[in-house]
């Protein structure tokens, strides 16, 4: 590296002879790394992208630092060397840390000192769990809830239709008594007989 200029443009000594011009600038991004559990190993993929359409403009050779930092932690770093972007061209570059041992909000910064400066940052939340085991016990609770739900209804409604039929049943019709005979009936007419 022979130079850098104030907004992070490194010059080295392998430029074409030709006239040549070139302002290169990383675009970086990550991809969303959610909660992650206290103590996990995490895993983080920074995406870089060189803006340059020159096809013999400046290749960049960086060293990039992976930092988190906040919740007066002592910084977990992880480095990696040798990143090499070539005009136009796109790097995947990753980075493995253990996540805080405290629960709480962090900060993930990438930087590259050759650069210069920051090439992006993002929010690292540190949970007892991650978010995933949190939602399988939820799952079950809610299965089993369904299922008492259901127990609870079927055996209603099988008690409210066996009071339907008992209330919708005819009444027995009454028996005759056999305690004694029952009262008999002449057949004999009377005032009749003289005709």
């Amino acid at each position: 590296m022979l130079a850098r200029d104030a907004s992070g443009i490194v010059v080295v000594n392998n430029l074409p002879t030709t006239g040549f011009t070139d302002s290169t600038t990383l675009l970086a991004s990550t991809d969303l790394t959610g909660s992650v559990a206290k103590g996990q190993t995490t895993t983080v993929n920074l995406h870089l992208k060189s803006n340059s359409t020159l096809t013999n403009g400046i290749i960049q050779d960086i060293t990039v630092i992976a930092t988190v930092q906040g919740n007066g932690i002592t910084p977990i770093n992880s480095t990696q060397t040798g990143v090499t972007i070539k005009p136009g061209d796109s790097v995947t570059v990753q980075f493995t840390f253990p996540a805080p041992s405290n629960v709480g909000s962090y900060t993930l910064t990438f930087y590259s000192p050759e650069y210069g400066r920051i090439l992006t940052s993002q929010t690292l939340q540190v949970s007892i769990l991650p978010s995933y085991q949190l939602l399988i016990p939820a799952g079950i609770g809610v299965a089993a809830a369904i299922i008492i739900l259901g127990f609870y209804m079927f055996r209603g409604r099988r008690a409210d239709k066996e009071e339907r039929a008992e209330v919708t049943k005819p009444s027995p019709k009454p028996k005759p008594s056999s305690s004694g005979s029952a009262p008999a009936k002449s057949l004999t007419r009377t005032g009749d007989q003289d005709k």
